[in-house]
């Protein structure tokens, strides 16, 4: 048994789960503190982001009610927010194909009429980031 009070290294029969309730029941003492933003990995900040997306999706879904009638139909389309300067965008609910190649189409048809060149294009979706990026444009043409 694990006492708190005794330095006690964590052996094998801990490890494998069979005196489990003991390690949690001291663990539950120990605040768990998150890592910074710049300090986690791609991995971890996408999975936050997602995450915190979900609860929002979640928590307005339960607000709905309290702000429009049940009849109405309220949709939440996107959440936009920013983590250390870094820009996140969380689309919400299935993407429309037919729409966005439509879409995709028309701006590959602007670029050719009205000359705009590759070049001034990519910063420009650099600095917008609803733009779609240049290489999903020339895919569908």
């Amino acid at each position: 048994m694990i006492t708190p009070n005794k330095r006690t290294a964590v052996s094998g029969v801990h490890l494998f789960g069979l005196q489990l309730k003991c390690i949690n029941r001291n663990h539950k003492g120990k605040p768990c503190e998150l890592k910074l933003h710049e300090e986690s990995s791609k991995t971890t900040q996408i999975k936050r982001a997602k995450g915190l997306a979900t609860k929002e999706q979640i928590h307005f879904k339960n607000s709905i009610k309290d702000f429009y009638n049940p009849k109405d139909r309220v949709v939440l389309k996107a959440l936009d927010f920013t983590v250390e300067n870094k820009e996140y965008h969380v689309s919400f609910g299935e993407e429309d194909y037919v729409k966005k190649k439509q879409k995709l189409q028309s701006m590959a048809y602007v670029q050719d009429v009205e000359n705009i060149p590759r070049d001034a294009y990519h910063h420009l979706a650099a600095i917008e980031l609803t733009l779609s990026r240049e290489y999903v444009i020339s895919q569908t043409c």
